[in-house]
């Protein structure tokens, strides 16, 4: 089952990663991570609150954090 979050909840970690990302602080993957979210319940959650999601790796932190996530999941 698939979880939406809505930030709305006053929760402080949610409210803190929310901010973290925006402020590209992290990505989506360390995000989602944090939240305890795959990256895909993650990405349905900013798309239905119109959050616009940054894709591609920006750097070598980057690529090692999503394929952290990715193991995790898998």
């Amino acid at each position: 089952m698939t979880r939406i979050i809505t930030f709305s909840s006053g929760d402080p970690l949610e409210a803190q990663v929310l901010r973290d990302y925006l402020d590209e602080r992290i990505n989506l993957g360390k995000a989602a991570e944090l939240l305890q979210l795959s990256r895909f319940e993650l990405e349905a959650s900013f798309l239905r609150l119109g959050i616009s999601l940054r894709r591609g790796i920006r750097s070598v932190e980057d690529a090692q954090a999503e394929i952290a996530t990715a193991r995790r999941h898998l």
